[in-house]
């Protein structure tokens, strides 16, 4: 009789447990994978992995999507951030991300569901760093000129010698140039800025559209600036606001403005950003005229650092540009007085002061990579002639005079500072 009983009981028991787990294979649910499920991005890039909802016994619910182990500075987006198909993943490293291998776990959550994917990130460093200037993204500097007077571009490309001139502008519209890296592609793009209405024109170079955005008023006094704030690789429209020491910034990464004060109110700061503190992404910095003081805010940690360099009072004009080829922007002014360059060099702190340019010609520097060995090198343009004249930092070699441009046609040298530009062609 005890014997009946246990193995009538047993059978209970497993009918229980057959019906249990029948119950618990019917439950609707989803499983999550991540095509490609292995990537690799360069500093200043980014790169995309679609995620994917795989529905299980008819789940047909919205799942929500977080990521977790992302490396030092890589941000993360997900378009849509919750999907019952599929969502973009886009990974974006910036110029200072961390060099490294790393696990990241995407999580999808429905209710009490939660499913993860893996995916294995490789940051690398660039195999290239990012020149200004360089229309046709050989990796050195071209010579740009814009004509105000017709809206027309000059520019003779270094990979080839051969000019490129693409009408882009209003003809005496008194446009002012502010050429950059707007889709992100390694190429500059040319761009103008209407100081009548505050609108940015940009022509792509990855797809020839043309995009337009108010921002910006000159009633107001603001300097056209451009510069990847944001670090994504892409050029940000900037401006900055004399009157009030404000910067107005989009942010290309995300579409929303930034705008930090930094500057003081009245006093005719000189805007002259660049990435002082080599994290990938340009800093506010202006130079004071009054006192020749340099004032820069740190993107990577919001410290504000100051160095007295240059004078008003000499004629120097601030410029900025990685001279000794560290990834920093140093101190730098071009002094028209003497055709001197007074740098300080962020590698080690010491002064180099080259002669570079002709006494009291009021040559107008236009500082660029020209030989592509991540060096800027030093640069002037002379109104009187409309030649180049170049100096290689990689040889130390001064090229022959190059005449490209003509101030009696009312031409900018479209790489000199963009500060000067709006000062002295417009303001």
């Amino acid at each position: 009789m005890k014997q009946k009983t246990f193995w009538f009981r047993f059978a209970v028991l497993l009918l229980f447990t057959m019906a249990a787990c029948q119950l618990q294979g019917n439950t609707p649910s989803f499983t999550l994978s991540a095509t490609p499920s292995t990537v690799s991005v360069l500093q200043g890039a980014s790169v995309d992995s679609t995620i994917t909802v795989n529905p299980e016994n008819g789940f047909s619910g919205s799942v929500s999507l977080s990521i977790s182990g992302l490396p030092s500075g890589v941000t993360a987006i997900f378009t849509p951030s919750s999907t019952a198909s599929t969502s973009s993943l886009q990974l974006t490293a910036s110029g200072g991300a961390t060099l490294d291998t790393a696990v990241l776990t995407v999580t999808g959550t429905s209710g009490s569901i939660i499913q993860t994917a893996d995916i294995s990130l490789t940051v690398e460093q660039a195999t290239f760093h990012r020149v200004k200037y360089d229309f046709d993204g050989d990796g050195r500097s071209d010579l740009p000129i814009f004509r105000q007077s017709t809206g027309a571009w000059f520019i003779l490309q270094s990979s080839n010698g051969l000019p490129w001139n693409p009408v882009f502008g209003v003809a005496g519209q008194n446009d002012i140039p502010v050429p950059g890296d707007f889709d992100g592609d390694g190429k500059t793009d040319v761009a103008y800025w209407d100081p009548s209405t505050g609108v940015w024109h940009v022509r792509y170079s990855s797809t020839g559209n043309v995009v337009t955005q108010q921002w910006g008023s000159s009633a107001l006094g603001d300097i056209p600036v451009s510069g990847d704030f944001d670090g994504d690789g892409k050029a940000d429209y900037a401006v900055y606001r004399q009157s009030t020491g404000a910067w107005f910034i989009i942010l290309s990464s995300t579409g929303l403005p930034w705008n930090p004060v930094f500057g003081v109110a009245g006093q005719n700061d000189i805007p002259g950003p660049g990435d002082f503190d080599g994290d990938g992404k340009t800093d506010v910095a202006y130079w004071d005229p009054s006192t020749g003081v340099w004032h820069v805010r740190y993107s990577s940690t919001g410290n504000v650092v100051t160095q007295q360099w240059g004078s008003s009072a000499l004629g120097d004009i601030p410029v900025s540009g990685d001279f000794d080829g560290d990834g920093k922007a140093d101190y730098a002014v071009f002094r028209q007085s003497s055709g001197a360059w007074f740098t300080i060099q962020s590698s080690t702190g010491t002064p180099w002061n080259p002669v570079f340019g002709v006494t009291g010609q009021n040559d107008i520097p236009v500082p660029g990579d020209y030989d592509g060995d991540g060096k800027t090198d030093v640069a002037y343009w002379d109104p009187t002639t409309g030649n180049w004249h170049i100096r290689l930092s990689s040889s130390g070699a001064v090229l022959l005079p190059q005449q490209w441009g003509s101030s009696a046609l009312v031409d900018i040298p479209a790489s000199a500072p963009s500060a000067y530009i709006a000062l002295n062609y417009y303001y």
